[in-house]
């Protein structure tokens, strides 16, 4: 029978690890869960950006060919305050179409998934298609768009 009331040291040390061992396997998956909110965010934006661009065509008879977070709207830019978080590159815009790609801005980085960082907008004749590319150029819409 044991005297004393207290756990021994080698008890304390498998405590420990086992703890040490769950909190490492538990912080891998909230980061992914993290990093998937993040791109969530970001195609969020993206259909915000296609409806304000079809408004914007609507009103100026275009597509915008820019994108600010401040200022005043005019027939060549969009203004939109989220945009703050983001950059974005609308090239090909004309009465037809646009496309645009979306990639965290460098003062307000997102942790994204590899697989999804960048998030592409088009528009050909009012038809909206969303897509993504990786860090390597890849096409990866299937992957983390994959309703486009």
């Amino acid at each position: 029978m044991r005297a004393g009331l207290g756990f021994t040291l080698i008890e304390l040390t498998f405590a420990i690890a086992i703890v040490g061992v769950l909190a490492t396997l538990s912080y891998a998956g909230y980061e992914s869960s993290w990093e998937k909110s993040n791109f969530r965010s970001m195609r969020e934006f993206g259909v915000e950006l296609a409806l304000s661009q079809q408004l914007h065509r609507q009103r100026y008879g275009r597509y915008a060919q820019g994108v600010s977070s401040n200022g005043a709207p005019n027939a060549n830019r969009l203004v939109l305050p989220s945009s703050a978080k983001y950059s974005v590159v609308v090239s090909n815009s004309n009465f037809r179409g646009y496309r645009a790609e979306v990639t965290p801005s460098a003062s307000a980085p997102l942790k994204l998934p590899e697989a999804c960082r960048i998030l592409i907008v088009e528009s050909d004749m009012g038809i909206q298609r969303f897509g993504a590319r990786s860090a390597s150029n890849q096409n990866t819409s299937e992957r983390c768009v994959p309703h486009g």
